[in-house]
């Protein structure tokens, strides 16, 4: 879930940096939907740890 969270933040603060237009930012959020090919493997640049222990 928060992988997904953080994805979609992704693409749509890279939408408004292109166009800097709030509108575009908004219809890239609400028509993002996850890759299922990709499905939620770790990519660069993305956290990787969720406070598991070594143990």
């Amino acid at each position: 879930m928060r992988r997904a969270a953080e994805r979609t933040i992704d693409i749509t603060r890279d939408a408004f940096n292109e166009n800097e237009s709030y509108c575009e930012a908004q219809h890239v959020l609400q028509s993002y939907t996850p890759d299922k090919d990709q499905g939620f493997r770790f990519r660069s640049g993305e956290v990787n740890f969720f406070g598991r222990s070594k143990s």
